[in-house]
């Protein structure tokens, strides 16, 4: 469900699976994956008082499988977590924050009570890639609450002359970190529209996930000529390609989470080889309130005054 709306019914949708199946995470996962995908549904994990090693039992072992297990309450993830120390298999959990708050609790691991430091950052740049509303929403607030230089990536010239635009893009970046203090870097929003991205997609005989890579690649490279000269910046990025594009040109390895700024949003420490620790927000493209960004300026502000996130 998706703001009260099946999956399928809602432009985050972008499968190939029938409208009336594509809401149902089994169908999702069967569409998308190899693997034996496996359900156990509540009352089945209810009436056998939770017992995921003889559930378990019943699939055929001998392949690799996902798993999907019905959670209803705070209650069901915590018996699942604790009988599943049971479970003789190697498995990975995947899932919510919730989930991953009983995990802790179950190791007795108890949550550090120490304040945390941060690596002190001048500047921040904001990477937007993401086409969902919300995301657009987000940053025209942004640029009224604050003065920011905005970078509008022209997508036809990507995909007709890159490195061109390149030189350019990164000669405007680096003029601006100058002057401001936030900066925002994403595709011109003129070509959100679908009729846009299909008149690209034809002229260039390209598919839209070729679209996607040549955007994740592109400003990649636009913040990694970014950090050949600074280094002293935070970076907020928002959509999964963006992140991983990114984090791939700065050879970022793994992101080790220092804090959530706001519900769903967490900042962490990244540490590079040519770049030092940086500092990463992360936050999913359609995800968030209208002023999610502009409330994680706000407190990235007030850090540079000494602000502690964790107290």
């Amino acid at each position: 469900m998706v703001e009260n709306s099946p999956l399928a019914f809602t432009d985050y949708y972008e499968g190939d699976i029938k409208q009336e199946d594509a809401s149902y995470i089994p169908n999702i996962l069967k569409n998308q994956s190899k693997n034996n995908i496996e359900l156990i549904k509540i009352e089945d994990l209810r009436k056998s008082n939770f017992n995921l090693k003889l559930l378990i039992s019943n699939f055929d072992n001998k392949k690799k499988q996902i798993i999907i297990l019905d959670a209803v309450t705070e209650a069901d993830l915590k018996e699942i977590v604790l009988n599943s120390q049971e479970i003789k298999y190697k498995f990975l959990f995947a899932g919510s924050a919730g989930l991953a708050n009983h995990i802790n609790l179950i190791n007795n691991k108890k949550l550090s009570n120490k304040k945390v430091g941060f690596k002190k950052a001048e500047k921040l740049v904001i990477v937007a890639a993401s086409r969902r509303n919300i995301t657009n929403l987000q940053i025209e607030d942004v640029k009224t609450k604050f003065d920011v230089f905005e970078l509008k990536i022209n997508l036809d010239k990507i995909l007709n002359n890159s490195s061109l635009l390149l030189k350019k893009d990164s000669n405007n970046i680096k003029n601006a970190i100058e002057t401001y203090d936030e900066l925002i870097i994403r595709p011109d929003p003129i070509f959100n529209s679908q009729d846009k991205i299909n008149k690209l997609l034809t002229d260039y005989s390209i598919d839209f996930r070729d679209l996607q890579i040549e955007i994740k690649n592109y400003i990649g490279e636009l913040i990694k000529n970014l950090f050949k000269d600074y280094s002293n910046i935070d970076l907020f990025l928002t959509g999964g390609d963006t992140a991983a594009g990114i984090c791939k040109k700065l050879e970022v390895k793994n992101l080790n989470i220092i804090d959530e700024l706001l519900t769903g949003i967490p900042l962490s420490l990244a540490k590079t080889v040519n770049y030092g620790d940086l500092n990463i927000i992360t936050k999913a493209g359609g995800f968030g309130t209208e002023d999610s960004i502009s409330e994680i300026i706000y407190k990235l502000r007030d850090r540079k005054k000494g602000y502690v996130i964790n107290e």
